[in-house]
């Protein structure tokens, strides 16, 4: 959930994306353990098979390259725009989401803002599953939503805390 609070406090999106990154490679296989697919799988499903294996370079590049940049100090990075680190939130939320069964509440957060930013994107069933949430930031501009997704996320981190609390206590 670091990630999330640091992409709403302009956190670095280098380090932003490790975290999403490294928290996608713990879903992924905990998804496939369980026989669902991953948000990335069912992604790779539309891509042409001819291009698949430079798609998933490409996807995987930033990560590998911020995670392995010391053992070649020559190499260059591409391409990297921190502008995808919400898409990339959003599967990784959908993902843990599937893997883990729970919803922790800076996700919720986080999935409002997403579903009131992007409101367009999500099915009907997406949509109605982080509906009530995203009423929190209906009629807000892009600074207005980022604003109260900073507002919320400390009550939710509480929130979440307590839930932690007593599933261990």
């Amino acid at each position: 959930m670091a990630a999330i609070e640091m992409f709403f406090n302009d956190g670095d999106p280098i380090v932003v994306h490790l975290l999403v990154a490294a928290c996608e490679d713990i879903c992924v296989p905990v998804m496939r353990a369980k026989g669902l697919k991953a948000f990335r799988d069912e992604i790779e499903e539309r891509v042409r098979p001819e291009f698949l294996e430079s798609w998933r370079e490409r996807m995987k590049a930033p990560y590998n390259f911020f995670k392995h940049g010391g053992s070649d100090p020559d190499q260059e990075l591409d391409f990297f725009d921190p502008k995808t680190n919400d898409m990339k939130l959003f599967s990784t939320v959908t993902d843990f989401i599937r893997a883990f069964g729970e919803i922790p509440m800076q996700a919720t957060v986080f999935m409002g803002w997403h579903v009131a930013t992007y409101p367009t994107l999500l099915t009907e069933y997406g949509a109605k599953l982080f509906g009530p949430i995203s009423n929190e930031f209906a009629g807000l501009s892009a600074a207005g939503r980022e604003a109260r997704a900073r507002e919320l996320l400390p009550a939710a981190a509480i929130v979440e805390n307590q839930k932690q609390n007593k599933k261990t206590g």
